[in-house]
């Protein structure tokens, strides 16, 4: 975990000292999401999100990003005698980060690697009661960003989320991470400097 963030940091540091580039990209993307490993109790997601993202120099970019997975599963579905009410469970999961970004090459297709840092809202309901949490995550993240005019792109990329668990879940016997792989695809506008 230091090693992540250690590293993270020198990252960033060592690209903000240098002349600055201009270039910001906004993006929309889908995603599909598949805890690791893979547990039957979890089915794999599927969400959308937002991006934005400023170019420090010609091949690093610090951002931000926004993602919503949602599920709802039925346990037992609802029947025409109102006495017997649908029980279901709805797990959304909310990550909001910090993103840095190296991309390899300047022009044309573009291969990238990164690094998310932030804070992933879980929320969890059912009928009869419900539970809200927050947790920290990092995700290392490897990309392709595709030209298909000047100013919009394709990109495709793939992340691998480690969440840390708080300790009054480790104290009830939970692992002190969940982990999830995630696939990512969508279009970015690119303003300013081309």
């Amino acid at each position: 975990m230091k090693f992540f963030i250690t590293g993270f940091c020198i990252l960033l540091f060592s690209f903000v000292f240098s002349p600055v580039q201009g270039q910001i990209q906004a993006g929309i993307y889908g995603s599909y999401e598949i805890k690791t490993p893979k547990d039957p109790a979890f089915e794999p997601m599927w969400g959308f999100g937002l991006q934005a993202r400023y170019f420090v120099n010609s091949k690093f970019a610090v951002g931000v990003t926004a993602t919503r997975f949602a599920r709802k599963e039925i346990l037992i579905p609802g029947q025409p005698d109102p006495s017997v009410p649908e029980e279901y469970i709805r797990y959304v999961l909310t990550p909001v980060t910090a993103t840095a970004e190296y991309f390899l090459t300047e022009k044309g297709v573009k291969p990238y690697v990164g690094l998310k840092v932030g804070a992933h809202f879980r929320k969890i309901d059912t009928r009869y009661a419900k539970d809200t949490d927050s947790f920290f995550g990092l995700s290392p993240k490897l990309g392709l960003q595709i030209p298909i005019q000047q100013d919009i792109s394709l990109f495709v990329e793939s992340e691998y989320n480690v969440l840390l668990q708080k300790k009054k879940y480790i104290d009830i016997g939970l692992a002190r991470t969940e982990r999830y792989l995630q696939f990512n695809a969508g279009l970015v506008y690119i303003f300013g400097k081309k």
